[in-house]
């Protein structure tokens, strides 16, 4: 049960990169840090080949650690598949929520949810309006990522 990607699970999948990114971002951010701490420390006694060697470990530990929190994701851009599996919906609800714009402002957000019996998903809601209780559904999943891409109502044949 497997279909291609298209063009909007790709850019999905993509902008979940982001995770991967901000890691290899914070290690940057670290290691520049501690190379500014040590230039200071060690004024003009700088030893510029343990800064080569330590530095060189650095990126390379940025990029395996941002190749492995990403490599579930690569792997279904590789593959260009998604999987879905068929759920019924046992109930739709809404729910307000609140959200912080700026110094001590809230704006109010309508959510909207469906029940599958084992899990509740939030979706937008053109989704939400096409659903109703009792129906069918396709839940895309990037492959090997459990990242939901989108959900399909199944017509029943009758």
């Amino acid at each position: 049960m497997e279909k291609t990607l298209n063009e909007n699970d790709i850019k999905l999948l993509k902008s979940e990169k982001r995770i991967g990114y901000s890691f290899l971002l914070l290690i940057y951010a670290l290691a520049g840090l501690s190379n500014l701490a040590y230039c200071l420390i060690n004024n003009g006694n700088i030893n510029f080949t343990l800064l080569l060697f330590g530095n060189l470990g650095v990126i390379m530990l940025g990029f395996f650690v941002c190749t492995k929190v990403n490599k579930d994701i690569n792997l279904a851009l590789k593959l260009n598949r998604k999987t879905f599996i068929v759920r019924e919906v046992i109930e739709k609800y809404e729910r307000i929520d609140f959200h912080s714009t700026g110094r001590f402002k809230m704006k109010e957000v309508m959510k909207y949810y469906i029940n599958t019996g084992n899990f509740t998903h939030e979706v937008d809601k053109i989704v939400y309006d096409k659903l109703k209780a009792g129906d069918l559904i396709h839940i895309y999943y990037g492959k090997n990522t459990g990242i939901v891409l989108s959900y399909e109502k199944v017509e029943r044949s009758t």
